[in-house]
């Protein structure tokens, strides 16, 4: 009788340890979502044409990417200005855009989608 009742804490102890593992897991996605760069759907203009995509500013040590374009962009986000290059070594392929708008993840996701 009374190793069945030690056995019994024993029994109870697993959940708990999968209640911490789970909540361990849940920070760590958490923190990578805050952390890491999101997508987001920009709309650049010059010379009055218009283009909307969507850009995504990469990870650490990789480069920037714009989803529905060979080329590589070399932002000034902050200045809203664009450059697209042709060859991303030679700045004189690339060319200016005035950045008109730019909207959040859940926008990005939506274009990205309906593609």
């Amino acid at each position: 009788m009374a190793q069945a009742q030690l056995a019994q804490p024993q029994l109870n102890t697993p959940p708990k340890q999968k209640g911490i593992k789970r909540w361990i897991t849940f920070g760590i996605i958490a923190l990578l979502i805050i952390v890491f760069p999101k997508p987001q759907l920009i709309t650049y203009e010059k010379l009055g044409v218009v283009a909307t995509s969507v850009y995504w500013s990469a990870l650490p040590g990789l480069d920037p990417v714009i989803f529905d374009s060979s080329l590589h962009p070399r932002p000034a986000l902050d200045k809203n200005t664009l450059y697209l290059c042709i060859n991303k070594h030679d700045p004189d392929t690339c060319q200016k855009y005035q950045i008109i708008k730019k909207e959040g993840f859940f926008s990005a996701l939506k274009v990205l989608i309906s593609n």
